[in-house]
């Protein structure tokens, strides 16, 4: 192996290990969760809930943060939850109204 191609492999493995330390966005863990509640929810407990959420997230102080919970979700047990949390629930809804519509087809 010459000189080049061991630099080239030796920042490869640098840039694959950064990758990999970088932390994770939650939103994957935020959706899992929020799909789970809100199958078990009527449509009038999920409607309910859209209207509590769309108002907290159209709050002039509103901001998506991955972990700090600082948005009471009283329609959800009081529970206060992070701003992309609810930004993820408001998507979960209106993925789940969608597929309702259209018959339950994707």
């Amino acid at each position: 192996m010459n000189l080049l191609e061991s630099i080239k492999t030796t920042w490869t493995k640098i840039r694959h290990a950064a990758k990999a330390s970088e932390p994770v966005s939650p939103t994957y863990s935020y959706r899992i969760f929020w799909v789970k509640q809100a199958l078990g929810w009527s449509v009038e407990e999920r409607e309910r809930i859209r209207s509590e959420v769309e108002g907290i997230i159209n709050l002039d102080h509103f901001e998506p943060n991955d972990y700090l919970r600082r948005y009471r979700l009283e329609a959800f047990g009081g529970n206060e939850h992070a701003g992309a949390s609810l930004l993820v629930l408001r998507d979960v809804l209106t993925n789940i109204e969608q597929i309702e519509e259209s018959g339950g087809a994707v």
